[in-house]
Order: structure tokens, then sequence, then C-alpha cells
């Protein structure tokens, strides 16, 4: 009878904390805090894959968008695609502790989180805006989602005409 109260009051125990951390899980992906995640995969310039906790996340970079890569929905790469892929493999290889940043959707229609990334917490070295000044990506923008949309309008504009990355020869 000991035995049985003890069980049952160890499984309410671990019931409560999957709970408690399930909980915690979603409220750190709904909140505008940064995040801190490692890195897993970088599948192309603007989409990479972290671990949050005990799972694995598709993070799709909010207000960019470079030049995609030869896979499982493009037969070849497009104009330097594989070169933006490559500089964020460089910028943020798997492994790293990175930070996220949320906007207004959580979430976009292929279930991806939508965040801007950070490599520090104090927000100094910004990945997404990084890809814009150096000529990988060139700014999109979804409303409702365009905290930095002026911010990432002039990146652009200023490699554009400095002609750096996609933009040189053009």
């Amino acid at each position: 009878m000991l035995n049985k109260l003890i069980k049952n009051i160890f499984i309410l125990i671990v019931v409560i904390l999957v709970i408690s951390i399930t909980i915690n899980h979603f409220v750190a992906l709904e909140s505008n805090d940064l995040l801190a995640v490692e890195v897993i995969q970088v599948y192309d310039g603007d989409t990479i894959q972290v671990a949050i906790g005990n799972s694995r996340e598709t993070v799709r970079m909010i207000g960019i968008d470079t030049p995609e890569t030869k896979g499982k929905y493009n037969e070849k790469d497009e104009f330097y695609g594989q070169e933006a892929a490559n500089f964020l493999k460089n910028l943020i290889p798997k492994g790293t502790t990175i930070y996220l940043e949320a906007d207004v959707e959580n979430r976009d229609q292929y279930d991806r989180l939508l965040r801007y990334v950070y490599l520090d917490q104090g927000q100094e070295i910004f990945a997404n805006l990084i890809l814009l000044e150096k000529g990988y990506a060139e700014t999109m923008f979804f409303e409702p989602n365009t905290k930095y949309y002026e911010l990432f309008k002039t990146a652009e504009t200023d490699a554009k005409d400095n002609n750096l990355g996609m933009w040189q020869n053009r």
C-alpha cells in the first residue's frame, strides 16, 4: 500500500515536471526575449536548424531572403546561393550558441520559427543584418514582422551602392 502511494506520488511529480517544462518551452518560443539556442545545421543562407532544449526547430531568419541553393525544392543553385549558405555556415557553424529574437508572428506557413538571429546576448552582432550588409541577402518583409524594416533597407541599399556580394556586376 505504501509502495503504491509512493509510486503514484512519483508519477504525479514527473507529470507536473513535464507539463512545467513544456509550458516554459513554448512560453520562451512566444516571448520577445532573446532565447539562447545551439545551431544544429545551416540549410541555406536564411534557414537553420537549432536545438531548443531536447527538441529541434527550423528557424527562418526574418526580414531577409538569400538566393536558393540546390536541394529538395530546387534543381540548381541560384546566383550567389551557395556563397550565401557558406557565409552563414562560417558565421554560425554547427555547435555555436546563438540568440533568437521574435517579432509579431511566431511561425510561417511551413511551421518554421520566424526569428532575428544574434551571435551575442548584447544584440551587437546581428546575423540578419550582416547578411544584408555583405550583399548575401536582400530584404524581404511580410507584415506584421517589420521591426527592423528601415535598418534592413538601408543596409541593402548600401550593399547595392557598393556592389557587394550578389550586387556586384549588376
